[in-house]
């Protein structure tokens, strides 16, 4: 698998997921990545992209979200930088699945949730230029 690392600056706006999942399709593309993969990272730039931009601007200020994929031999490492609120998800959300009816789950963390159990790693640290988020993911090889 070749290594690379490539870069997305995306509004932050709903309408931008659709030159998200291009980027995601072409960085599976350039790496060589199995389609297990190039769907968790799909899932995973989906969900906190959405969560981002949904509830990290209550003021709509407008802003741009850096994207940044890095493809290893053992592994891909996905960074998100925003000026959003600050918001870490470095801690998985605790949620009941106890109850065998979907439509009786509480509504909430559900994607989140699904992203810590895909993930290696992830890391969210907040500095002078906004949040940092950093999300390792395995490579599945069938």
């Amino acid at each position: 698998m070749p290594e690379a690392q490539l870069h997305l600056l995306v509004a932050n706006d709903l309408s931008e997921l659709s030159r998200i999942y291009e980027f995601i399709d072409q960085t599976a593309e350039t790496c060589d990545l199995p389609d297990d993969t190039r769907r968790s990272i799909a899932l995973v730039i989906e969900e906190l992209f959405s969560n981002t931009v949904s509830y990290g601007y209550p003021s709509r200020t407008k802003d741009e979200i850096r994207i940044t994929i890095e493809c290893a031999r053992d592994g891909v490492t996905i960074h998100l930088l925003d000026n959003a609120q600050t918001f870490d998800i470095s801690e998985a959300p605790v949620l009941d699945l106890t109850n065998d009816n979907i439509d009786d789950m509480k509504v909430g963390g559900l994607g989140l949730f699904l992203v810590h159990q895909i993930s290696r790693d992830i890391r969210h640290e907040r500095t002078e230029n906004g949040n940092s988020i950093t999300i390792e993911l395995d490579i599945e090889r069938s």
